[in-house]
C-alpha cells in the first residue's frame, strides 16, 4: 500500500517535471499558461482518457484523505519530494518495526506452543 503510493507519488513527480519543462520551453513563447496535451489516470491504472491542461501555472494534487490543494507547478514538486521522502522515511520505517515486532511475537507463541506440547507428552 503505502509502496503504491511512493510509486505514484514518483510518477507524478516525472509528470511534474515534464510539465514544468513544457511550461518553460522557449518555443512555447509562454512561461506560463501554454496548453499541454496528455493522458490522464482516471480509474486506478485501468481506465485512461486524454486531456488538455490549458493552464500549466496550477495544478491540483490529491494530498490524502480526498483532498485535492490547487498549487504552483513549484509548490507540487516540493511537496511530492518532501511526501515521498515522508513515506520512505516514517510510514515504511515504522511498518518494518510492525513487522519485525509480529515477527517475534509469533517466533515467542511458538516456542510456547512447542514447551507446551512437551509437557502434555511426558
Amino acid at each position: 500500500e503505502t509502496e503504491a503510493e511512493i510509486s505514484e507519488y514518483a510518477q507524478l513527480q516525472v509528470k511534474l517535471r515534464q510539465i514544468e519543462a513544457i511550461a518553460i520551453d522557449p518555443a512555447t513563447k509562454s512561461k506560463s499558461g501554454a496548453s499541454i496535451n496528455t493522458i490522464v489516470d482516471i480509474s486506478h491504472a485501468a481506465v485512461y482518457c486524454n486531456a488538455t491542461i490549458s493552464n500549466s501555472r496550477t495544478i491540483y494534487v490529491n494530498v490524502g484523505f480526498g483532498f485535492h490543494i490547487e498549487m504552483t507547478l513549484p509548490e507540487a514538486v516540493s511537496f511530492v519530494d518532501r511526501r515521498m521522502e515522508y513515506l520512505g522515511r516514517d510510514v515504511l520505517k515504522h511498518r518494518s518495526e510492525v513487522a519485525m515486532a509480529v515477527a517475534k511475537d509469533v517466533e515467542n507463541a511458538l516456542e510456547l506452543l512447542e514447551e507446551l506440547g512437551e509437557e502434555l507428552g511426558e
